[in-house]
């Protein structure tokens, strides 16, 4: 068992020891060091949950299932009717429209679907995580499941990266955006504190700079997404270089 790679994944969750064992229906200490190894214990439903909640192939949690499960029987897989895979991507996309874990109940009200329906396209989805490209099908919760990136296809140096990226944005604040607005000419600017306060959320944002003038002035390539007529000159593309 690679108990590491088993670490790993179960870090990248998000989630507790206590949470993931709720989720699969058993005990915590079952998740714990001491008991990794006796992990092939578990229950069959218990094991298939956990690998589909760490993309993770059985074989990953119990090695010894790699023979058994080279050995395909014939029919194993029955041919589906076509509606349901295309039911499965109207799941997916309701999924990523909410951008939250939604409860089963939820979705057969907003998709005026009977409960059979939502779950053979559930059913679809985890039987076949191909389905869903490079996310995967989560359960949050009884009945509940959200749209996740599978935690296979970027390697550790990526996330790193992308978690670094995604905290260096800078939502802007009301005095912020006051600022921004009398910058750009289109609203009073506002007085001491608050332009204080407004014009060093921005600077820390990047979204403005100060001129050879000492003078407070939009980035000319922000001034360009928020207003596309202006587009910034040769001579401001030239200074941005240096």
């Amino acid at each position: 068992m690679n108990t590491l790679l088993m670490r790993q994944r179960m870090a990248q969750c998000g989630a507790t020891l206590t949470e993931i064992a709720d989720l699969l229906g058993v005990h915590p200490h079952h998740l714990d060091d001491d008991s990794l190894s006796r992990l092939p214990e578990l229950p069959t439903r218990a094991l298939i949950e956990l690998a589909r909640l760490l993309d993770l192939h059985p074989a990953d949690l119990v090695p010894g299932l790699e023979p058994v499960l080279s050995h395909t029987r014939q029919g194993a897989r029955p041919e589906q009717d076509p509606a349901v895979g295309e039911d499965a991507r109207v799941v997916l996309a309701a999924l990523v429209h909410a951008g939250a874990p939604l409860h089963t109940h939820t979705l057969c009200q907003a998709l005026d679907w009977p409960q059979d329906r939502l779950r053979a396209a559930l059913d679809h989805l985890q039987d076949r995580p191909e389905a869903a490209g490079p996310l995967a099908l989560r359960r949050t919760g009884a009945h509940t499941y959200v749209l996740g990136a599978r935690m296979d296809v970027l390697t550790g140096q990526q996330r790193a990266a992308l978690t670094s990226a995604a905290g260096r944005v800078h939502p802007i604040g009301v005095q912020e955006a006051a600022v921004l607005a009398a910058l750009l000419g289109f609203g009073p600017a506002p007085r001491g504190a608050d332009w204080s306060a407004g014009a060093e959320g921005l600077a820390d944002a990047g979204l403005t700079a100060v001129t050879v003038e000492g003078e407070l002035a939009v980035d000319p390539a922000v001034r360009f997404s928020l207003l596309p007529e202006h587009a910034p000159s040769a001579q401001e593309e030239t200074e941005d270089e240096y």
